[in-house]
């Protein structure tokens, strides 16, 4: 998939969507993880998750790409289009007034990184 038809995806599918809307699904979410993804050709081939419980959050994270003390206005889709092309997982912080981590945001934007994070969360196919 081209750059051009991957930001039109990504605007289809997550035009509006914010990393804040994605943090409340994973605090309502008893895994402490939510996660909306987009497939071409029946394949998930974008994937962003939040994860929120302690335990989680300790075993998925790495040095982050972004931190932010607010995600109200972070789209999604935004986010994604800064690391299209990047082969790994993304990392995104959101920082609590301690500044400590109060959720994880984890971007894949390329079928390889997708696959990685999807067995990561052992999410289904």
């Amino acid at each position: 998939m081209d750059i051009a038809a991957s930001v039109e995806l990504l605007m289809k599918e997550w035009g509006g969507l914010t990393m804040e809307a994605l943090r409340q699904q994973s605090l309502d979410s008893p895994g402490g993880v939510a996660f909306t993804s987009v497939r071409a050709n029946g394949r998930r081939v974008m994937l962003v998750a939040c994860a929120t419980d302690p335990d989680l959050m300790v075993r998925l994270q790495a040095t982050p790409d972004t931190r932010n003390t607010c995600w109200t206005n972070v789209l999604i889709s935004s986010l994604v289009a800064r690391f299209l092309g990047v082969n790994r997982v993304t990392v995104h912080v959101l920082l609590d007034a301690k500044n400590e981590i109060s959720a994880l945001g984890l971007i894949a934007a390329t079928p390889v990184s997708t696959e990685k994070l999807g067995q990561l969360l052992s999410l289904p196919d």
